[in-house]
């Protein structure tokens, strides 16, 4: 009886730490979805982390986890390589 106590109380601990996974994965993928729709409205300039992470209402560490885990690239680099793309698209053939 003891043990099947420890078994479901352990079972419960770890339900909850996959809720809470799920709730702090869903919250990354919102921000990287704003960061990329912020990113789309100003194609025509390259803005600073700081600047996208004030207009998003998020800390610039929270930017950046986000953008670790769901684009697997910092902010910085990953508007470096946006604008890459761009230019390279933009080149003549």
């Amino acid at each position: 009886m003891e043990q099947e106590y420890i078994h479901a109380l352990i079972s419960c601990i770890t339900a909850k730490d996959a809720y809470g996974n799920l709730v702090i994965k869903r919250r990354q993928e919102d921000i990287a979805l704003q960061f990329e729709d912020a990113l789309r409205q100003q194609a025509n300039q390259i803005p600073s982390v700081r600047k996208v992470s004030d207009a998003l209402g998020v800390t610039n560490q929270e930017l950046t986890l986000a953008c670790a885990d769901v684009l697997g690239v910092s902010p910085s680099r990953y508007i470096r390589l946006k604008r890459n793309v761009a230019r390279d698209a933009t080149a003549p053939c």
